[in-house]
């Protein structure tokens, strides 16, 4: 196990330097759901892990490529250059990234989703694939709920064209209007304004309101249901 801790700043550069000569065609997403979240204690629960794999399953190694904490430390397991040991019958040609945490129950925090999208990307870039190339453990193991009910497949794939705001500060990033916050880019403003002052969208607590990131289908039904209900209220 490498068992290396990486920071979203360094993962990407960190990775274009890791030797892998295998073909590597898909992604596939996992949680450990034991541990959980909250049992998470930094590098003594990535070593358990391993411990777990190696000395109980008998791997030669952690089955994971990268594992992601709550805290969002990237965790850096067994080499890409290695097939993992995470997916019956998929391990060849693959890259595992398990999510700490029990995610049939638990909530994925927003630092351990950033750190996702971070390691997503940047293996997608890496390894010339598309987000059609994420996939979930639990599609080759329908028994399974692997990476958690609580994770959607369309979701996650969404979340690897989001955009982070280019030299956010940390003002900017406790800002407590939505409009403040360089995540709203200038030629939306005057809709965004709009919005908000009419309750079709709502800004978060941290002060974003995510405008470079794609719209679930439910979230653009709720947005739809707001206008069609502002609409009929003006009427009377």
């Amino acid at each position: 196990m490498l068992g290396i801790k990486l920071t979203g700043e360094k993962f990407r550069s960190w990775l274009g330097e890791q030797p892998c000569t295998r073909k590597v065609n898909e992604i596939i997403l996992h949680h450990t759901w034991r541990p959980t979240a909250s049992q998470y204690k930094g590098k003594q629960t990535i070593q358990a892990i391993c411990d777990y794999h190696v000395r109980e399953q008998g791997w030669g190694d952690i089955g994971y490529h990268f594992l992601i904490a709550p805290d969002g430390a990237i965790w850096a397991g067994r080499p890409v250059g290695q097939s993992g040991a995470h997916t019956r019958g998929r391990n060849a040609h693959s890259i595992g990234v398990c999510l700490i945490g029990n995610f049939d129950e638990e909530e994925l925090t927003e630092r351990q989703r950033l750190s996702l999208i971070i390691v997503l990307n940047a293996l997608l870039e890496r390894f010339k694939l598309t987000a059609e190339d994420i996939n979930f453990h639990r599609d080759y193991a329908p028994y399974k709920s692997c990476p958690g009910m609580k994770l959607d497949k369309a979701i996650v794939r969404s979340w690897v064209s989001e955009l982070e705001a280019p030299n956010e500060t940390a003002s900017e990033r406790d800002a407590d209007d939505a409009l403040s916050h360089p995540d709203v880019p200038s030629w939306a403003e005057e809709a965004v304004k709009w919005a908000l002052k009419n309750n079709i969208v709502k800004g978060f607590p941290s002060g974003k309101i995510e405008g470079y990131r794609h719209a679930t289908r439910a979230e653009v039904i709720v947005m739809l249901h707001r206008l069609w209900r502002a609409l009929k209220e003006s009427q009377h």
